[in-house]
């Protein structure tokens, strides 16, 4: 088992990803490219570390259909997709053909170490956010899940700690070179905690 790596999204929203994060166009009216911001924090001599990433995307509406929930956009190449938005934008009545959708791509994954027996598992979480009535619609959703893993074996040599997945699978990953590994760390918990987010906000031309 191999931990997920950032922005794994399924196969629909990656084709939405990859339509809106296209070349810059150079025309007068060009839509803001597409910006990525990454960072990773590591405190030195402590096991484990956080890796975010986020993503944010400038599309028009071109076309809107308030029964069927149906969105038309255009990104900054000229591209066109026609989406179906969820229940999560309550006011969708709201969107005019001509609107900005502003979209932000976020992912979040930490990794500590902790006591066996130590917390109780997290599992999967979805968490939903959107507009109140009235205003413009804007919602986020968010999807965390959480991993323990245990140390079963390490390599001071190759400064390795071998993991056990729930599901039995076992994998060796390397350890920061500031971390001290000892061989009491067997038995020791890892946790993986992945955050995932998708925010929507429209905005007048």
């Amino acid at each position: 088992m191999r931990i997920a790596p950032l922005f794994s999204f399924p196969a629909a929203a990656m084709a939405v990803l990859l339509w809106l994060s296209g070349c810059a166009s150079t025309a007068e009216d060009a839509l803001p490219e597409p910006s990525m911001q990454t960072e990773e924090i590591h405190n030195e001599g402590e096991p484990g570390s956080a890796q975010v990433r986020r993503l944010d995307l400038v599309a028009l509406v071109t076309a809107i259909n308030h029964d069927t929930r149906e969105v038309t956009l255009k990104n900054d190449v000229g591209e066109s997709t026609t989406l179906t938005v969820g229940p999560m934008v309550e006011n969708l009545d709201q969107v005019e053909k001509g609107d900005k959708v502003h979209v932000v791509f976020y992912e979040q994954m930490v990794v500590y170490a902790r006591p066996p027996g130590s917390g109780a598992d997290l599992g999967s979480a979805l968490l939903m956010e959107s507009a109140e009535k009235g205003q413009k619609p804007a919602g986020v959703i968010a999807e965390v899940d959480e991993i323990v893993a245990v140390v079963t074996a390490v390599d001071l040599e190759k400064h390795t700690a071998t993991l056990r997945f729930p599901d039995g699978s076992e994998e060796p990953f390397a350890v920061w070179p500031d971390v001290e590994l000892k061989e009491e760390h067997v038995g020791v918990e890892v946790v993986i905690q992945m955050t995932s987010a998708v925010g929507v906000k429209v905005d007048k031309i």
